[in-house]
């Protein structure tokens, strides 16, 4: 699983920035819907709008027939982790 983490402070009405690079990632735009839920004592935000759905939209059809979910599961993965990749790449070095 990709671990991306940042530190940000929350501000004096409760809100939190979310990082470019993860909104970039996770395709997340001004106006963009996201669920807000805690798992295991973790805050967790994820698009309402299908990233899933997008993704998914992106293999051929014959492939997406023959596919079972532990191989969705490791081609997403891969694909973030590619994805995530190329934003650092481009990012300014500090």
């Amino acid at each position: 699983m990709v671990r991306i983490e940042f530190e940000r402070k929350v501000g004096p009405k409760g809100q939190v920035v979310i990082p470019k690079e993860i909104r970039k990632l996770l395709g997340i735009r001004p106006e963009t819907s996201v669920y807000v839920s805690i798992e295991d004592e973790k805050v967790v935000i994820k698009p309402k709008t299908g990233s899933l759905k997008q993704f998914l939209s992106i293999i051929p059809v014959e492939k997406r027939k023959k596919m079972k979910m532990k191989d969705f599961d490791k081609w997403y993965e891969e694909e973030v982790e590619e994805k995530w990749r190329r934003i650092n790449r481009a990012l300014p070095r500090r």
